[in-house]
């Protein structure tokens, strides 16, 4: 069997980390205790139901969709036979 290296220096990481991973811990910092509030409603004050400000979908068939030839040639067809 071969005998382990013996390294002339200790080990130093390539990249430390800049918060110190091998030092101790900070000390613990608990949270703090909030007040608990009940919120009351106000029944006079109401909100509007939700409302869409913009339309942001496509009113029509998109481009690619609207110029496939298989598309067209069966809409033709649609409307050549009386079915559309």
């Amino acid at each position: 069997m071969k005998s382990p290296k013996v390294h002339d220096t200790p080990f130093r990481p390539s990249g430390p980390t800049k918060n110190g991973a091998f030092e101790k811990f900070p000390e613990h910092v608990p949270d703090p205790i909030r007040k608990v509030v009940r919120k009351f409603e106000n029944p006079a004050a109401k909100k509007d139901p939700f409302k869409n400000g913009s339309n942001n979908f496509p009113t029509g068939p998109t481009p690619s969709i609207s110029t496939f030839k298989v598309n067209i040639n069966r809409e033709i067809s649609h409307v050549s036979s009386g079915l559309f």
